[in-house]
Parts: C-alpha cells; structure tokens; sequence
C-alpha cells in the first residue's frame, strides 16, 4: 500500500465511527442530524472495513440520501 492509500484510508476509514449495517447507520445519522440540523450526511459502505460511514454531503441537494 502506497504512502498515498494509507492516507486516504485513514480519511475515508478510520477517523470516522463504523456501523456494522445500514440501518445502525441510519440511526447515527439522524441523532446526528439531531444534533447539528444545519449538516446534511450521508450513508456510504466502506471498502476497506465493510462497514458502513457518515460523510458530509456535498452543496447539490439531490445528492442527498432519504
């Protein structure tokens, strides 16, 4: 693994909390949202645990999961 994947697998993976499914996801999501309205998130599988993250959405609103 290249100085470069271990940076970006540190970003994508590890810094953040991993939900073992989609739905415990979820419920992270809306106590997060909850907790900061203003922050649309999102849900997305993660390739390096096969677990499940939160990540910001970007500004385009369609882009956003329901």
């Amino acid at each position: 693994m290249t100085r470069d994947e271990i940076e970006h697998w540190v970003r994508s993976c590890l810094r953040k909390a991993r939900y073992s499914n989609s739905h415990k996801a979820e419920v992270g999501r809306s106590r997060c949202q909850r907790q900061r309205p203003d922050t649309a998130l999102r849900i997305y599988p993660c390739d390096y645990c096969y677990g499940w993250h939160l990540t910001k959405v970007a500004a385009n609103p369609e882009r956003i999961e329901s």
